[in-house]
């Protein structure tokens, strides 16, 4: 099958992307053991937001 297009929705412009995003950020922290989980919710909140602002709402106090 060929393709003429790739499309890559990580903002939930076309469909609702919270549930993995979250999925995927809590397996590194369970992994790194030093970072907080999050909710479909929370990961909903920082949508649309710059990585550091982004960060900044999901580590407060947190130095990059």
């Amino acid at each position: 099958m060929a393709y003429d297009a790739l499309v890559f929705d990580i903002d939930g412009t076309l469909w609702n992307t919270t549930q993995p995003v979250a999925a995927a950020w809590n397996q590194v922290a369970q992994a790194d053991g030093g970072l907080p989980t999050v909710s479909a919710a929370d990961i909903e909140g920082v949508m649309g937001l710059t990585h550091e602002e982004a960060f900044a709402k999901l580590l407060p106090g947190l130095s990059a």
